[in-house]
């Protein structure tokens, strides 16, 4: 799939998604593109943001890569397994908006409602979601390339 096909597929359901969630539609693309590689991997589980666990006690065990100790090291994880990309989007905001740290508090608080999209990257690379030191980087240069600011506008 190319990338104007992928962004056509998701984008819509992001913005719309956006006004009830309040987290930047384009954030989510993004995280969808880095995450899934433009739809490619999903590991057969239709998880486009790569998290983790299970999905209605679905899952799916796949090669993954994480960066500790200042270098990357090839594992296994279990990812969540959803029946469509539609639902694996509704779930990251769900997810997003639902994950408590242990005082009680929203994890990615500071991701919900921000609409500065280069501050909404920071705030999710720093509540811990990738361990990547480059995600948020990665994440801006992605919605700069292509324009995903534009699904942050209002229709």
């Amino acid at each position: 799939m190319k990338p104007n096909e992928f962004i056509a597929k998701i984008g819509e359901f992001a913005r719309q998604d956006m006004q009830k969630s309040g987290i930047l539609a384009s954030l989510t693309i993004a995280q969808a593109i880095v995450e899934s590689g433009w739809g490619k991997y999903d590991c057969g589980g239709n998880n486009l943001f790569g998290i983790k666990g299970e999905y209605n006690g679905n899952f799916v065990e796949c090669p993954t890569k994480e960066y500790y100790n200042g270098q990357y090291a090839n594992t296994m994880g279990y990812f969540r397994k959803y029946p469509s990309w539609a639902e694996s989007l509704q779930d990251h905001s769900d997810f997003i908006k639902s994950v408590k740290l242990g005082d009680g508090s929203l994890r990615y608080k500071a991701v919900i409602g921000e609409t500065n999209y280069k501050k909404a990257c920071q705030a999710i690379k720093d509540a811990g979601y990738a361990t990547s030191p480059t995600y948020a980087q990665t994440l801006i240069n992605i919605i700069e390339q292509y324009n995903l600011y534009e699904f942050d506008k209002p229709q």
